[in-house]
Order: structure tokens, then sequence, then C-alpha cells
């Protein structure tokens, strides 16, 4: 294996050594061989291994201290030879590491992002082939210059015709009446048609919760009604688990988290990550574990990370302080239908249905030291 080849070859070792539920090899004996052992390790290992026994990453990692090797040991928790469920968030917590050691100057994740194209260069193509088509047809007719016969139409295709086009026109102000309106500014007018026209009245109620908050200066109509909409269809049709009412319309309605007001649109995109992890699950304990795992999955945390405007930017970057990451996680936890709230101690508590009670933590928020 690497390692045995590391102990045999020192002058072929790599710039980082990360083991993973790795065991004790008999070149290991000879001190001298772990001597020649000069790059950082990475041991991680779990302690319900019944395959490698966790001891052998403790011995391996004091005896790499003794030789002045650095190396850096996480025994897992709960978790057998190949991690389980954590494997995931192992390999991103073991990735942050090698990033971070590998690059000391850009230390941090970097993600590619997709850039946000306007949608009339998008539809420019398509125009600049018809403007060309139209062109083509009309190239080459001769302008007859008699006079251009009328065709006489019957009054009941003419009536047909009419009432086609009329059809049309009103098609088309619907539409634009069901576009424009909820990318409208939340005021009090537009809100007024909004409720009248796009809210059904199973969620009047949680419209008029929402609308209440004064929180909606410079959102749009559309970030209200999508939070209404799935807030109320995952509480009363797809969650497994009893909602009480009052819960529902603080800590899973609203989409207000400690101070942040700015970003409020962020539970479709958390709802489409989310939910259809917990879609089987029966209690929020069990809910709550995946969400965090996936979060942590998904979300570095770095100590010394500036604040971020809100959950969108947050989710957005891949990136948050830790305070931010409890911001993000009561966010997740809310898409999912979980009441979840911030303590004040800016740490996340859910309701069980009976108490509050402290969330799962992730595995660890940083292996970088």
């Amino acid at each position: 294996n690497l390692l045995r080849h590391a102990v045999n070859q020192p002058d072929e070792q790599p710039q980082l050594f990360v083991r993973m539920a790795g065991t004790w090899i008999g070149e290991l004996d000879a001190p001298a061989s772990i001597a020649a052992l000069h790059v950082p390790f990475l041991l991680v290992h779990g302690d319900n291994d019944n395959l490698a026994p966790v001891e052998d990453s403790r011995k391996f990692a004091e005896a790499l201290h003794h030789a002045n090797v650095p190396a850096t040991l996480q025994i897992i928790p709960g978790v057998d030879h190949d991690f389980g469920a954590d494997r995931a968030e192992v390999m991103r917590l073991a990735g942050e590491f090698c990033k971070a050691k590998l690059t000391p100057t850009t230390p941090r994740p970097q993600f590619a992002h997709i850039a946000a194209y306007p949608i009339w260069l998008c539809l420019l193509p398509a125009a600049g082939w018809f403007a060309f088509w139209f062109w083509r047809s009309r190239r080459g007719k001769v302008t007859a210059s008699a006079e251009i016969s009328v065709p006489s139409w019957k009054k009941f295709e003419l009536g047909l015709r009419i009432a086609a086009v009329v059809l049309v026109l009103l098609a088309a102000a619907q539409t634009a009446f069901r576009l424009i309106i909820p990318r409208l500014s939340a005021t009090g007018k537009n809100l007024a048609i909004a409720q009248k026209s796009f809210v059904p009245a199973k969620w009047q109620a949680d419209f008029a919760t929402l609308t209440a908050q004064p929180v909606w200066e410079n959102q749009k109509i559309k970030t209200i009604l999508e939070n209404v909409e799935l807030s109320h269809y995952t509480v009363n049709e797809l969650i497994n688990w009893k909602v009480d009412p009052d819960k529902y319309r603080d800590y899973v309605l609203s989409p207000v988290i400690a101070e942040d007001k700015a970003e409020l649109n962020w539970r479709r995109e958390l709802w489409d990550n989310f939910y259809r992890r917990v879609r089987k699950e029966n209690v929020t304990e069990s809910a709550a574990e995946i969400v965090v795992r996936f979060l942590r999955e998904r979300v570095t945390v770095v100590p010394d990370y500036a604040k971020q405007p809100g959950v969108e930017s947050i989710w957005a970057s891949h990136l948050a302080s830790p305070d931010d990451f409890e911001i993000i996680y009561t966010a997740a936890l809310r898409s999912v239908g979980i009441p979840a709230r911030l303590t004040t101690e800016r740490k996340v508590e859910f309701w069980t249905g009976t108490e509050w009670q402290l969330a799962p933590r992730p595995l660890a928020a940083t292996w970088v030291g």
C-alpha cells in the first residue's frame, strides 16, 4: 500500500498523507522507518471499527508525534469501518484539510459559479435567425403594382377570426398579470391585489401572518407567496410529524432568523435540496440529523469568515462563519417543516413535539488547525 511504499521509498513520499481507518503494518515497528516519514499526516478512524482497530491509528499518531512528524488524529464517535452515513461529511472535512495544507496561500475551498446572463441575451440567437428568415422570405419577391385583392370573408368566418384575436389578447393579458404582479414590490396596494388574485382560501391566514411582519420593504411579492405555499404544503401535506400552530407560524412559516432580514427568498432553494432527504423520516430528531449532515457536506465553516447578508449568500458561497452556519442551519430545518430558532448563545434548537432541544451538531466545525 501507499504507506508501505512511503516507508521503503522515503524520497517518493506525497506532499500530504491521508489515512482512513488504516491498520498497523510491520514496517512501522522499526523506529527508523517512522523517522523517515517527513510529510503531514491526517489519520481518520471510527471508534466502532470492527475491521481495523482504532488503537492502531492512535498508536501510529503517537509514534509520529514522537518522531516530530506532523500528525492530526480524528476519531469519529459511533461509526464503523466505512463511516456509515457520515462518510460524505468525513470526506468533506478531509478535503478541506487537504486544501488548507496543500495551498496555504488560498486555504479556503473554491467553487465554480454559473454566470447569470440576462434573458434577452439568451433570446438573441433566435431573434437573429427570425430576422434572417424574414429577410430571405421577402427577397426576390416582386411587388405587384396591381391592385391587391381583398378576400371576401363570410360573416361567420369573420366572427371566428375576431373571437380568436380577442381570446389571444385576453390570454396574453392574463399571462402578463400572472407574471408581473408577483414581481412587484410588496407594498400595501400590491399586496391587496396579490391576496385577492393569488392566495387561495387555505393560505389566507398564513399570508396575513407574513405580511403583518414589517420586513418586506424592497422584497418581491413572489417571495411572500413562495414562503406561504411551501410552508403550508410541507407542514400540512408532506411531513410525517405534527407541528403546533403557534410553533408553525413563528418558527417554520417565518423566513426571518435573528437580525437577518435582507435575504428572505431562501426557502425554495433549501427545500429543493433538503426535503427529499428527510421525506421518509417520522420524527424531527432523525430528520434534523440528516439536515445537519448534508448541510455540513455542502457548507464549509471558516472561523474568521466575514459576516454575510443572509441565508441566500451563505448557500451560494458554500462558506460560513460559525454564527452564519447556525443561521443557515435554522433556515434548513424550517424549510423541511421542523420548527427551529436560535438560542441566546446563538445555537440552533428545534421543537421535538414536546420541548425545545439543542439541534444535532455536525461531526466537526473544521479539522484545519
